[in-house]
């Protein structure tokens, strides 16, 4: 139940850290390419910060509105864009959510108006259907490894920009 969320790279300021690290290492293993792995560190870095700035001015005036996950695979998401979801409908480490536990967050659901439950595309998302359907709640998917994005440069950033698009649009309507 109070298992460390593995997702790291859902934050910016930790994938900024990672490639850092990886630079790092890079450059001792490889000194004589070291300003080429320094220069696209530095690359990288302003490609972040500027992503960082992105999701921030997309999730403007919609980070405070409350919504139920599937389960918590962004918890660095949300710590890092201040987001507010009010509970998970399953909870991978434990096996799924229980009858109880359910009643109960369909209770807050129905007393915070929440309109908003977001799934990724591993999930039962026939207990997150089931929710949003008897709740009226839209149904949005937010990708953690950003699988329908193509591979290759600016993966990361389009993954996380997708995810951010699809958190934020999903809001709006709360």
């Amino acid at each position: 139940e109070h298992e460390t969320d593995p997702h790291v790279w859902l934050s910016t300021d930790n994938a900024r850290i990672i490639a850092s690290a990886l630079a790092g290492a890079l450059i001792k293993l490889d000194p004589p390419h070291a300003s080429d792995y320094a220069r696209n560190l530095s690359r990288l870095d302003d490609s972040l910060r500027l992503l960082d700035r992105d999701i921030r001015d997309m999730l403007t005036g919609v980070n405070q509105t409350p919504f139920v996950l599937l389960h918590d695979a962004f918890q660095y998401f949300e710590k890092a864009y201040d987001l507010h979801p009010v509970g998970a409908l399953e909870n991978r480490a434990v096996g799924g959510v229980s009858a109880k536990q359910l009643r109960s967050l369909e209770v807050v659901i129905r007393e915070r108006a929440i309109r908003c439950i977001a799934a990724d595309p591993f999930g039962a998302s026939a207990v997150a259907k089931s929710v949003s359907q008897t709740q009226t709640m839209k149904l949005v998917r937010l990708d953690p490894m950003g699988q329908s994005i193509a591979p290759g440069p600016g993966h990361y950033q389009a993954m996380m920009r997708a995810n951010a698009e699809a958190l934020a649009s999903c809001l709006r309507l709360g």
